[in-house]
């Protein structure tokens, strides 16, 4: 926070113009019977106290009018950019979802446009030639007569695989 301004008003009467956190301005109307320039602190910084400059003419208040314009101003130019930032940020964040959006769709045509499984293809075959693709879970039975795979997919698909061969379709 930058240290206050002193205007004066009169002999012992003082506007003080300080900026608070929020970048705001404030003033405060100090009077006192010995005038505030008998109270400063003048220098650097201590352990009790702020710097305060003391200024000794006092601005019209046209000066501080503007001093008020110009700050508005420059808020309102933050504010302006900081809008744009999130317009920018905004639209860059739809374009990403509309390429995904895209690419899942190119995905979804690609798929569609292969075959069902058909009995008699590998388990390679299934996966890569046909628009059922890479099942969800996968159950294995090994016994005397070889080795049983059934596929599970979404909405109650099944494959069943005897030794690697597609041997039943439950759709």
């Amino acid at each position: 926070m930058s240290p206050p301004t002193i205007f004066a008003l009169g002999e012992d009467e003082y506007l003080l113009e300080i900026e608070l956190a929020d970048g705001k301005a404030g003033y405060v109307n100090v009077v006192g019977c010995c005038g505030i320039k008998e109270n400063l602190f003048r220098g650097g910084l201590d352990s009790r106290k702020e710097y305060v400059q003391f200024e000794g003419t006092s601005p019209s208040i046209d000066d501080i009018v503007a001093r008020e314009k110009v700050r508005q101003a420059k808020q309102a130019q933050e504010e302006k950019k900081a809008q744009q930032r999130a317009e920018k940020a905004a639209r860059i964040a739809q374009e990403k979802a509309e390429r995904e959006r895209a690419k899942r769709l190119e995905e979804q045509r690609r798929q569609a446009a292969k075959p069902s499984p058909r009995i008699g293809m590998t388990r390679q075959q299934v996966v890569n030639d046909t628009h059922w693709g890479r099942p969800y879970d996968i159950n294995r039975t090994t016994s005397s007569s070889g080795v049983r795979e059934q596929w599970v997919y979404g909405n109650r698909r099944y494959l069943y695989f005897d030794n690697g061969v597609l041997t039943v379709i439950q759709d």
